[in-house]
């Protein structure tokens, strides 16, 4: 049987690591290592010694790189599961530090369920939003995003969005702020019950002028009459009314 001889221990400058050199081959150590097997120098390790330190420098490699995985946002089961995979860990060592990690609630998907509906709501986006978002995150525990909590949010988004294309007629502000809600996330029969509750404010008499001197020259090529049936037409189908269109056009 081989005799592995630990030739030299050196303390690394990051906190609670160090180098040690066996044989010629250098190790990265914790310090939990050097304690539980007591590794100085000079110390001589048999090949089943070797091999088990070996595994065991290797688990905490693999734990290192989750803790940092990890600190950069708190992760589900499944992602950090299918992490240690990536990391080719065998399944033995992923139940370990899987198990370790939920002992010192570095793993809890459902406080991060709960966590995820509640920055939903804040964000100010929909129930969809919050199921994509789990599962993006490969989380099975779905909390219930109630139908009150959907209209007080579907209000406030309403409310912070509304005016924001004051400029464009009605039905295209509708339009606009109905397909913003659809993208955040809510339900359909919320978004047009309390949109149509909305008085929305024209302030488009000025797009739309800056609309008709564009179309003059877009169809500068076609009669007057042409012209003023095609302008007609396409700000018909951007939703201004037919009596402003009409009324711009006559002041021209």
């Amino acid at each position: 049987m081989n005799q592995n001889k630990i030739n030299s221990i050196k303390k690394l400058k990051k906190k609670g690591m160090y180098e040690i050199t066996i044989n010629d081959d250098v190790y990265k150590v914790t310090e939990d290592l050097i304690v539980k097997y007591y590794l100085i120098k000079d110390k001589i390790l048999t090949d089943d010694e070797l091999d088990l330190l070996k595994s065991k420098i290797e688990d905490e490699n693999i734990l290192l790189k989750v803790y940092n995985y990890i600190s950069y946002q708190f992760r589900s089961e499944k992602e950090i599961e299918d992490y240690l995979y990536g990391l080719n860990a065998n399944n033995l060592q992923v139940s370990d530090i899987i198990n370790k990690l939920k002992m010192i609630s570095l793993i809890d998907d459902d406080s991060l369920s709960k966590s995820i509906l509640n920055y939903t709501i804040a964000q100010l986006k929909g129930p969809k939003s919050y199921k994509k978002k789990l599962y993006e995150r490969k989380i099975s525990i779905v909390y219930d995003y109630t139908e009150e909590d959907q209209l007080e949010t579907i209000n406030k988004a309403i409310e912070k969005n509304k005016d924001k294309n004051i400029k464009q007629p009605i039905t295209k502000q509708k339009n606009l702020l109905i397909n913003k809600l659809l993208r955040d996330g809510f339900d359909e029969k919320y978004i047009f019950s309390e949109v149509n509750k909305i008085n929305f404010s024209d302030e488009s008499n000025e797009t739309l002028k800056k609309e008709i001197e564009r179309l003059k020259i877009k169809y500068s090529k076609y009669t007057d009459k042409e012209i003023r049936n095609k302008i007609i037409n396409n700000l018909l189908s951007k939703g201004y009314k037919y009596t402003n269109i009409k009324n711009q056009l006559d002041e021209n």
